[in-house]
């Protein structure tokens, strides 16, 4: 799967000493979000798993000793970072931490296997609006709103209240006047400023179990007002918003 995009480029990659792979488990590619993504992400995504150079085991231990544990991969601007926990390293790319399974050294390729796809699902937020299909709705609207410009930022943290396909749906049966004109291009900003309602900018991401020990007395701080919420846990143990 990960030599499919781009075969001469990865043929060419594959035959320099100049390269480290990093190469996730096969049967992630199926599980992940990858295959919906278009051809020039697809790419992207399978960049960001090359580091330029002979990045061994060893190399790597030595620079998170160093506290120098970064190196750049072929994704312009992107470097994946590593950690070490006992005997164990895990590396982090775009917010996604997967764990080094095995090391492989031959004459010709070096690569460390990963437990995970490198980018996927838990990306930048703009990464997750274009390829989950039940957010198109509200894709759409940041887009045309220029709202998800913001989105891509990797230095940023975010916490955003998406509201599905089936929400805007039930909206539009609610308030179909209104709904229908936050599409169109000359209310632009009040479409801005009601997605701003449902995005936090912190120092901090929000995970659901962080949301759900919050302090119901307090509101979060959006982008424009304040969130009030409570959390339902169901039988299965799982929280939902």
């Amino acid at each position: 799967m990960m030599y499919d995009v781009d075969v001469d480029f990865f043929t060419k990659v594959i035959n320099s000493n100049d390269y480290t792979l990093m190469v996730p488990e096969e049967e992630n590619w199926d599980a992940s979000e990858f295959n919906n993504l278009e051809e020039a992400d697809k790419l992207d995504v399978l960049k960001m798993h090359i580091l330029r150079g002979r990045v061994t085991r060893d190399t790597i231990v030595d620079a998170i000793e160093s506290k120098t544990a970064q190196f750049p991969t072929l994704s312009p601007q992107t470097r994946l970072y590593f950690e070490k926990s006992g005997r164990s390293i895990t590396v982090q790319g775009r917010s996604v931490n997967a764990s080094i399974i095995t090391t492989d050294i031959s004459a010709q390729v070096l690569f460390h296997k990963i437990d995970k796809i490198l980018g996927i699902a838990d990306s930048t937020v703009v990464f997750i609006m274009k390829t989950d299909k039940t957010l198109h709705n509200s894709n759409a609207l940041g887009v045309m709103s220029l709202f998800n410009d913001q989105l891509g930022a990797a230095d940023r943290n975010f916490t955003y209240f998406v509201p599905s396909n089936a929400a805007w749906n039930a909206a539009e049966v609610v308030f179909p006047e209104v709904v229908k004109k936050l599409y169109l291009p000359e209310f632009a900003l009040h479409t801005h400023f009601l997605l701003e309602r449902h995005l936090i900018v912190s120092d901090k991401k929000y995970s659901i179990k962080e949301l759900a020990d919050w302090n119901k007395t307090e509101k979060l701080p959006a982008l424009k007002g304040s969130l009030t919420f409570k959390v339902e846990e169901d039988i299965k143990g799982k929280y939902e918003p």
